[in-house]
């Protein structure tokens, strides 16, 4: 069977143009087809990467798709961009995902990447590091101590 080219195709039209090209090889097909947006989830989450989601889905679902929000994960530093320019800001981010608002509500693309900041930049982000630095270096020393 040769490729079907869906160029042009709406999504409302896939199912019917798969049936159709289908049905040129198979007498009376059941045709199931669902279109799917490749979207980028990045950043301060679980498995960044790019990720195949419903267009019907809510933003919080693609979100989901990449094991949800890390640790570190700062919601005030949220953006959706479109080859690098910010399409949504962190606060309509937010507000589309506490709505429940869809990808295809939103007019997301194919490529179009949500990115996820990190809390704590700075000083304050460095302070559980030297914590825990110095608390390895105690434990050193009280072990010579005690072998000693």
């Amino acid at each position: 069977m040769p490729p079907l080219a869906l160029t042009g195709v709406l999504r409302s039209e896939l199912q019917e143009k798969a049936r159709v090209h289908i049905a040129n090889y198979i007498r009376d097909p059941q045709v199931q087809a669902t279109a799917l947006v490749r979207f980028g989830v990045l950043g301060s989450v679980v498995r960044p990467g790019y990720y195949s989601v419903g267009p019907e889905k809510p933003l919080s679902e693609a979100l989901m798709a990449a094991g949800g929000l890390s640790a570190d994960a700062d919601l005030k530093k949220v953006a959706i961009s479109r080859d690098g320019t910010e399409r949504f800001s962190a606060k309509q981010v937010r507000q589309a995902m506490a709505q429940g608002i869809s990808l295809d509500q939103m007019g997301i693309e194919g490529g179009d990447e949500l990115s996820i900041g990190r809390r704590g930049s700075g000083f304050g982000a460095t302070v559980p590091i030297i914590t825990g630095i110095a608390s390895i270096g105690i434990a050193i020393v009280a072990l010579i101590i005690t072998q000693n």
